[in-house]
């Protein structure tokens, strides 16, 4: 067992648990409001829609800021599921690699999130 790439792939599995729980869901929200603002753009300047003035552009906004708060909706969700994925693989690495920070006891019993270099949720997960 090579310690150095257990260890690797350790290091490599905190830091994205660090970059998801970081994660706010503004990169899937402001890709979705791009395409209802270009989808928009495109209705208008092909002539399926008419642009009718201060009317048009409340529906514009309306869709544009539905659509940032669908992605983000949606950005925040695959960040809490990509979250217990990544902590179920960091404990089967802790679990299976003999690093020094991880005791015989820790091994057998319940992994703290410590080890995991993540303080626990709200809920104490």
């Amino acid at each position: 067992m090579d310690m150095g790439t257990d260890v690797d792939r350790i290091d490599r599995l905190r830091a994205e648990l660090r970059r998801q729980r970081a994660s706010c869901g503004c990169e899937v929200g402001s890709a979705f409001a791009m395409v209802g603002l270009v989808v928009n753009v495109a209705l208008v300047t092909s002539g399926y829609r008419e642009w009718t003035g201060w009317g048009s552009a409340g529906w514009l906004a309306l869709w544009v800021v539905g659509l940032s708060v669908l992605g983000k909706l949606i950005g925040l969700a695959y960040a809490r599921i990509r979250i217990v994925q990544l902590r179920r693989a960091l404990a089967r690495e802790l679990l299976r690699t003999p690093t020094r920070d991880v005791s015989a006891s820790d091994r057998r019993g319940v992994l703290p999130l410590q080890l995991a270099g993540v303080p626990a949720g709200p809920s104490g997960e």
